[in-house]
């Protein structure tokens, strides 16, 4: 009996013994199992002094936030997702030498989002991210926020869902967005939105879209003033506003819809507006239609707009200019369409020449 015991201890401590290797190894492949599908989590916290972080992932479900405080900083992020999950950035910047760099792709995926954010409060600023490339990603969103002081803000983001937003609060200023960048041949836009928002001194702006559902804006409040969009369009619309010291300001659309406004307040004042409708989206029933307005409140004063349209059916023009005070000037271009023009100029310099050329059906 003794003999039976000892061997059925024995027999059963080998099976416990196999049981457990067997539950350890399975827990390990789930392990790894799980690894493979895990979350790429990046977190960095840096406060006070000299500061530099970079962070570098490829994988799937990438996040990464980066936090510096006061000092030197700079922060640099590149992530690559391979599989359709949202990839995203966030960078926060508080004080002192303020930098940051981030690019971020879907490797080889249409689907699934990127979303890269910068905040940065106060001194040297500058900031870049960069999104894409063509076919290598699906829906983007990019956001920079800069608060005071030398500013520079740029993104540029390639294709498929874009958004984009800029809001830059004293200082030097300066930002640029991009978007579609240079769509390759053949190839549609998407759904673009881009918006920019200065808030005094050095001031400049620019936006560039390349197709489709288009809208871009730009508010700028005071001081140094330039403003430029471009939209290679479809559906369009664009607008720009200026306060007081040197504006200008520049939108040049051209393909389907259009729709543009500037308003300008005080000073250098310079408005041009171009928009030639005709192309349109494939596939889509658009009426080819231009659209412009321009006001400049006092100061220098110049307007300039041409407008040309050339689809199927009936096509239609609409431009108007409002001048009050100082130098004035305008010159209202159309063609191909309806046509209306109207310019009101109030006090000083004045001028204005008009020409139209009409085309109701083609």
């Amino acid at each position: 009996m003794k003999i039976k015991r000892l061997y059925f201890l024995i027999n059963y401590s080998i099976t416990l013994n196999f049981i457990m290797k067997k539950l350890v190894f399975l827990f390990a492949l789930g392990f790894a199992g799980s690894m493979a599908i895990a979350q790429n989590n990046s977190s960095v916290d840096q406060d006070g002094v000299n500061h530099e972080a970079e962070v570098t992932q490829t994988g799937s479900l990438i996040t990464s936030v980066i936090n510096q405080d006061v000092a030197s900083n700079i922060a640099t992020v590149n992530q690559v997702n391979s599989t359709a999950n949202t990839v995203l950035s966030t960078i926060n910047q508080s004080g002192n030498g303020n930098n940051a760099d981030v690019s971020q792709n879907h490797n080889g995926n249409q689907a699934g989002g990127l979303e890269a954010i910068i905040d940065q409060v106060g001194d040297g600023n500058k900031a870049v991210q960069v999104q894409g490339p063509h076919g290598q990603q699906g829906s983007t969103y990019a956001s920079i926020d800069q608060n005071g002081n030398s500013n520079v803000a740029e993104q540029y983001q390639v294709k498929y869902g874009n958004d984009a937003y800029i809001v830059q609060s004293g200082n030097n200023n300066t930002a640029k967005q991009a978007q579609d960048i240079t769509l390759p041949l053949e190839a549609e836009g998407s759904n673009n939105y881009a918006e920019i928002n200065q808030h005094g001194d050095g001031n400049l702006a620019e936006q560039y879209q390349n197709g489709w559902s288009n809208t871009a804006v730009v508010d700028q409040d005071g001081t140094g003033n330039i403003a430029s969009q471009s939209q290679d369009a479809w559906v369009s619309e664009a607008s720009i506003l200026q306060e007081g010291a040197g504006n200008y300001a520049s939108q040049i659309q051209t393909g389907s819809l259009n729709e543009a406004v500037v308003e300008q307040g005080g000073e250098g004042n310079r408005a041009v507006q171009e928009q030639v409708g005709g192309a349109r989206r494939s596939g889509a029933n658009y009426t080819d239609n231009n659209y412009a307005e321009i006001f400049q409140n006092g100061s220098e004063n110049e307007a300039i707009q041409f407008q040309t349209t050339a689809g199927g059916g009936i096509d239609m023009n609409f431009a108007k200019v409002s001048q009050t005070g100082d130098s004035n000037y305008s010159i209202q271009t159309q063609n191909g369409g309806f046509n209306t023009s109207t310019v009101l100029q109030n006090g000083s310099g004045n001028s204005a020449t008009v020409t139209q050329s009409q085309f109701l059906i083609q």
